[in-house]
């Protein structure tokens, strides 16, 4: 995989979150969302989703009502 060409990383607890922007094989950017954990065996446990640059508004849209309702 590529390097990411952006990167922010947030501690918060005992999770780490990762937001990075890539680079596709066709050249269309994306934003790679990483929570990485360490799990109950003491090995490192990653989940990660990917939304892309024309998803991006909708996805934020999203967000921020969901977030509103917490």
């Amino acid at each position: 995989m590529k390097e990411a060409i952006y990167t922010q990383k947030i501690t918060l607890g005992s999770k780490a979150y990762f937001f990075d922007v890539r680079e596709g094989g066709s050249g269309n950017r994306y934003l790679q969302v990483t929570e990485s954990r360490v799990g109950k065996d003491g090995e490192r446990i990653r989940n990660n989703i990917a939304i892309f640059k024309d998803h991006l508004e909708e996805f934020r849209r999203i967000l921020k009502e969901v977030s509103e309702k917490v």
